[in-house]
């Protein structure tokens, strides 16, 4: 096979609008029969010293720029990237759609969504929502019997991901909505949109670019770290990221006393409930929504559902250890797989009949099932994936992707499906060429930490529940009440805010209904809280004018 190195990018470090313009690490990336290389500067603890103290000549620069002209400038950004013209938006399609794994109309649909922030009415709803009046930006406003001003903390350390690219524009946006200075870290998964995205902020203003930093180096180069704390030059954290990257500088900022927020990795879900599983027209609707749900990001997002909990009464019959209930299960499950009954030869009229009226009662047991319980809704969702990878497609996954993701299915099959207490839905194919596209199961018990670990790359598991205090204790036993962020519910009212009571008490930060696990809306807050409330300091002159009056004669 002819390898196509069809894509070479090299990208330079940018603060304030000077360029850091060589190669000191190459990302390589390979889909099949295409490799991307992008290649970008290795930044050292010296010249990190150097761009923060450039950075903090522009501190007052910031501060004074009023915040509708920072709106209109974030707007244009908004106009400049959704032009299908503009060319780092086409050269950005044709990235992060190898980067990503991701097809170039998904990609699209996720920057569209992105861009949707950017936009001057949203912007200043926005503001709206969670300063009241914006003016507290650039004055001081009156809140009953004292002035308020909402002033920036100072220098931001942005350390970003790598598993979804939307992460930088969404960060930088918040910390130029704040008038702070922002120093953006890469990651090394994916080192490339952020540069874009600030360089087009330079062709629109260069004042405002020379606020802004974005550049990698090396996460173990503790030393880099230790100076940016150790000389007080950061103000702020923003981590997003893994598990151990975060941790760490939460260490570090608690040391220091540095303002600390993280959006560390976090796990999301789906629950059905009973009362509307019953509702056979929409069912199909709801495994469409969920499938949407799974495909955006490949599930590599905080948002993203790893389980569809589906509430069933008298599941716990179905954990019973009995070999007859397990042979039963197995057999049934063959049937919803669109296995047909065997043939069989036989003169008898009768038992033709008998034969006849099998198929036929199977065919109503195949479509109750398939409407009324957790192991039909499984094989919904397995169809409603197909169509959906053919809407939202993906690029070709690389070997190492396919291949994980064939060898949890042949884990699941030996441990689950063969001992009768699961079952695959899988694109169909020959066994010797799988499609890994997608992957739904069907688990007749509760997920484990390596079960939820499983569920990323449109690989999605359906389990059944019947009370909502299983789904308490399971938390519980997990361990993962901080991990919690997301929950899609569909059900009577009632029931969504009973659940949603219970779930969000435990630590689940955000309520949505299928299909719009991945939207952010306006007013709602982000992991618990609320960002640019976070990056100002309020501060107040406990007095007005008047009171001046009794110091002068």
């Amino acid at each position: 096979m002819v390898i196509d190195i069809s894509l070479k990018i090299n990208l330079p470090s940018y603060v304030g609008g000077l360029y850091i313009d060589r190669v000191d690490d190459t990302l390589k990336i390979k889909r099949r029969d295409k490799i991307i290389e992008i290649s970008y500067p290795v930044i050292s603890s010296r010249e990190i010293k150097l761009a923060v103290i450039y950075l903090n000549k522009y501190k007052k620069q910031a501060h004074d720029r009023p915040i509708l002209e920072t709106i209109e400038i974030l707007h244009q950004l908004h106009d400049i990237w959704t032009n299908p013209n503009f060319e780092f938006k086409k050269e950005a399609e044709e990235v992060l759609s190898l980067v990503t794994g991701q097809s170039k109309a998904l990609i699209n649909f996720e920057l569209e969504h992105v861009l949707e922030l950017f936009q001057k009415d949203h912007l200043i709803g926005f503001l709206s929502e969670q300063f009241g009046d914006i003016n507290s930006l650039d004055d001081w406003v009156v809140k009953n019997d004292v002035l308020l001003h909402a002033q920036p903390r100072g220098l931001i350390l942005h350390s970003l991901a790598g598993n979804a690219f939307v992460i930088g524009p969404i960060s930088i946006l918040f910390g130029i909505l704040t008038k702070n200075l922002n120093l953006i870290k890469l990651a090394s998964g994916e080192p490339y949109f952020a540069v874009r995205f600030v360089q087009t902020i330079y062709d629109i203003d260069r004042n405002l670019a020379r606020e802004l930093a974005v550049m990698y180096w090396r996460g173990r180069e503790k030393n880099i770290y230790q100076f940016l704390f150790n000389e007080e030059l950061i103000d702020v954290v923003i981590a997003w990221g893994g598990l151990e990257s975060v941790r760490q500088l939460k260490k570090l900022s608690a040391y220091y006393g540095v303002k600390f927020i993280e959006h560390g990795p976090k796990f999301s879900f789906s629950i059905i409930t009973e009362d509307f599983l019953n509702k056979r027209e929409y069912l199909t609707l709801v495994a469409r929504e969920i499938a949407k749900d799974v495909s955006i990001w490949n599930q590599y997002a905080c948002c993203s559902p790893r389980i569809v909990f589906v509430q069933e009464k008298n599941t716990n019959n179905l954990c019973e250890d009995d070999s007859n209930i397990r042979s039963e299960m197995t057999n049934l499950m063959n049937q919803i797989n669109d296995n047909s009954i065997p043939n069989q030869e036989t003169n008898s009229n009768v038992d033709s009949q008998i034969i006849s009226l099998m198929s036929e009662s199977m065919d109503m047991l195949r479509r109750t099932i398939t409407f009324n319980t957790a192991l039909g809704f499984a094989k919904l969702l397995s169809l409603e994936l197909g169509e959906m990878s053919k809407q939202l497609a993906r690029t070709k996954m690389t070997e190492y992707e396919a291949i994980e993701t064939l060898n949890k299915r042949d884990f699941y099959t030996f441990k689950i499906e063969n001992k009768g207490w699961g079952k695959l839905f899988i694109p169909k194919g020959k066994a010797l060429t799988q499609n890994p596209d997608w992957t739904v199961l069907y688990l007749r018990r509760m997920p484990n930490k390596s079960d939820i670990d499983a569920c990323i790359n449109r690989f999605i598991m359906v389990v059944p529940f019947n009370e909502l205090d299983q789904i308490k204790n399971w938390i519980q036993e997990m361990k993962i009440q901080k991990f919690l962020q997301t929950f899609s519910i569909i059900g009577q009212m009632k029931k969504i805010q009973d659940f949603s009571d219970l779930l969000t008490l435990m630590g689940g930060c955000t309520i949505t209904l299928p299909g719009e696990m991945n939207l952010h809306k306006r007013a709602a807050p982000h992991d618990g809280g609320f960002d640019l409330k976070e990056l100002v300091r309020w501060v107040s002159i406990n007095f007005f004018k008047d009171n001046l009056k009794k110091f002068y004669k």
